[in-house]
């Protein structure tokens, strides 16, 4: 899949699409000037601050400080990633994916395989060779309804049934690469007999992978698909598909382990469930989660291994969300058990009783009764894991109160002296002025011009560092080919910090200094700040001069720079058309 950026590919479909189009079909826009306004659908609000503009082909929330392009908002409106979201539009726009690319060819083949499986297995499970699975998963209390939402399927006792299936529509290699056959001394077999096959998905409904459950005697109970170049363990969440509405709903993502667990969830009602496919959560999985929700709940099992769990899971969470919360099931049930003997509400009501991670610790060091000793490194481990120093100081204070420690102590563990704790205070960023506005509405409409604009800035004391920084990430847009407004506010989709400075862009006039759309010509605007720097430079002559003369130097070298620059300026006067020349 063409990466973001200036592939001619992603500017097709760019071209192809109109953002007024897409966000229509989730949000209701209605004309305002030369915008669209509607109410956000990334936060709750009852005033529209939403604004779609339909020339730079970008949007804006003056609330949430959400904007971008339209594959910016396809990726926040619907949890994609950026491939996600550009194969969503490509087809939507009715245009071929490009297969030219070794790994893309080699990657649909096994999608490909992947899919014919995950069709062979739903087949197997509905054949009366399925009879035994069908039992089992009835017993479980899934319905027909739940057993289809998730792909259920059966792999068959046979060592070949897949093998003779498959391979009358695939190269037997494709099936070993996507990790549905093994290669064994006597040939090739299944690696998946006699389980209920769950197929692991990703958000946007791609089967990568299997989960097989054993009905039989033997071990593992639980078999995975290996890695392959489709699958990599601990990127994925089960059912996050399924589960995507559900966590937009309820703006929180519960956090399970199992598949079986996840889909009696869902069953019961409680739609915003995912699973870590029965591995502890990863580094990568938290930040995946990070991007669906602000709020989310780890469930694991109610015993000692649910418990060492947790620890693991929340030394991959806390750096990336601190604010996550903690439940555990009961002693000697797991979510699927639970839910089946108390119900939904009662899980519910367990849930909005969920621990923070040092509430957790306190409570599992009394359960287990860890001494301070023991418990202390743990805690200042996840301390040491919290990047954010203000939120570090919090929690700082919290376990200083918790364990009845000094909080000096605690920083002495953590590795860092109180002395030195206390955070700076934040400095809120400057606003650009009215003249930033439009030096910078100049680079983007004609980047070409940004790295000269860069120069000169730089040099001129009322330009602010900000503005400086940015004309040189458009400078260096242009330099990789990055054409067009469009383009250029995609790229700037990937920067929050970007998007909040260039929302200017996206407003009708500004409430604090006037600015509004009526930005000079570029090249008029460039002209302008070339006579700035040279009557810059020319005052600054003029005060070297006055001190030259003060302590009784010799000035006639800056007297001839200063006739250098007045004659400069008038040669820039000269080359202006005649409007411009009386600026």
């Amino acid at each position: 899949m063409p990466s973001r950026g200036s592939d001619p590919f992603v500017e097709q479909v760019r071209a192809a699409t109109d953002i007024v189009g897409v966000i229509q079909a989730y949000v209701e826009l209605r004309r305002a000037g030369r915008r669209l306004r509607g109410l956000c659908p990334f936060h709750g609000e009852k005033t529209p601050s939403f604004f779609v503009h339909e020339e730079n082909q970008t949007f804006y929330c003056f609330g949430c400080q959400q904007g971008g392009d339209v594959f910016q908002f396809l990726m926040l409106q619907e949890k994609l990633s950026f491939p996600e979201a550009l194969k969503m539009l490509a087809e939507r726009a009715g245009i071929p994916i490009p297969r030219e690319r070794a790994r893309e060819r080699t990657d649909d083949r096994l999608g490909e395989a992947m899919e014919v499986a995950a069709e062979f297995f739903k087949s197997r499970l509905r054949a009366p060779e399925g009879e035994a699975a069908r039992r089992y998963l009835h017993g479980r209390g899934y319905e027909p309804a739940s057993i289809e939402r998730f792909g259920l399927g059966w792999a068959p006792a046979s060592w070949d049934a897949l093998l003779n299936h498959a391979r009358r529509l695939l190269p037997e290699r494709v099936l070993v690469q996507a990790g549905l056959v093994i290669e064994g001394e006597r040939g090739l077999y299944d690696r998946f007999r006699e389980r209920v096959i769950i197929p692991i998905r990703t958000a946007g409904g791609r089967t990568v992978a299997f989960g097989g459950r054993l009905l039989g005697p033997g071990e593992p109970k639980y078999l995975n698909s290996p890695e392959t170049p489709l699958y990599k363990k601990g990127t994925v969440l089960y059912a996050l598909g399924e589960a995507r509405d559900g966590i937009r709903r309820r703006g929180d993502v519960l956090v399970v382990e199992g598949y079986f667990d996840v889909i009696a969830l869902h069953a019961a009602g409680i739609d915003w469930v995912v699973g870590t496919c029965g591995t502890a959560l990863t580094p990568e999985q938290a930040s995946l989660l990070r991007r669906y929700s602000e709020r989310w709940t780890l469930l694991f099992d109610g015993d000692a291994a649910g418990r060492a769990a947790v620890h693991r899971a929340m030394g991959a969470a806390v750096p990336v969300h601190p604010g996550l919360r903690i439940a555990l099931c009961p002693e000697g049930l797991d979510p699927d058990d639970w839910v089946r003997r108390d119900g939904s509400q009662e899980l519910s009501a367990a849930l909005d009783r969920s621990l923070t991670p040092l509430q957790f610790m306190e409570a599992w060091s009394v359960d287990e009764r860890v001494s301070i000793e023991r418990l202390l490194p743990r805690v200042a481990e996840l301390l040491r894991r919290i990047s954010d120093p203000l939120i570090r100081e919090r929690w700082v204070q919290e376990a200083a109160g918790r364990f009845h420690l000094t909080e000096s102590r605690v920083w002495e563990v953590v590795g860092r002296v109180k002395a030195s704790a206390s955070p700076q205070p934040s400095v809120a960023p400057t606003p650009l002025r009215s003249r930033e506005k439009e030096i910078l509405a100049a680079a983007i409409g004609r980047p070409d011009l940004a790295e000269e604009l860069r120069e000169i800035c730089a040099e001129l004391p009322d330009i602010g560092t900000r503005c400086v920084e940015i004309l040189a990430w458009i400078a260096a847009r242009n330099e990789l080919g990055v054409a067009g407004t469009a383009a250029i506010l995609s790229q700037a989709s990937d920067d929050p910090s970007l998007v909040r400075d260039l929302s200017f862009l996206h407003e009708e006039t500004a409430t604090d200094d006037g600015w509004s759309e009526g930005e000079p010509d570029p090249e008029d605007l460039l002209r302008g700040m070339r006579r700035r720097l040279l009557e810059h430079r020319k005052r600054e002559v003029t005060d070297r001069i006055r001190r030259a003369e003060d302590r009784g130097e010799d000035v006639t070298p800056l007297l001839r720079m200063k006739q250098d620059l007045a004659a400069a300026l008038r040669g820039l006067d000269m080359m202006a058309p005649p409007d411009a020349a009386n600026e």
